[in-house]
């Protein structure tokens, strides 16, 4: 699951302005600031064998790099 801010009528919070991947069980597997002057560029590769994600990030012009270890099956 791919999340950005909050939901229509959520307060608020730190993470308002965060870019999150979520895995199937919701637990944030890769997550940064979202800053409105930023190029954001991502990529989730799933081993749908494993049942794993592995999230790979770069801002503006960089290339992508490994954002997260692949967690452990997630069922």
């Amino acid at each position: 699951m791919y999340n950005v801010g909050t939901g229509f009528n959520q307060t608020e919070t730190p993470e308002s302005n965060s870019l999150r991947i979520r895995a199937a069980d919701a637990s944030v597997v890769f997550n940064t600031s979202f800053t409105a002057d930023t190029w954001h560029n991502f990529a989730v590769l799933v081993d749908w064998d494993a049942l794993t994600l592995q999230a790979f990030y770069s801002a503006d012009a960089a290339p992508l790099a490994i954002a997260n270890a692949p967690p452990p099956a997630a069922f």
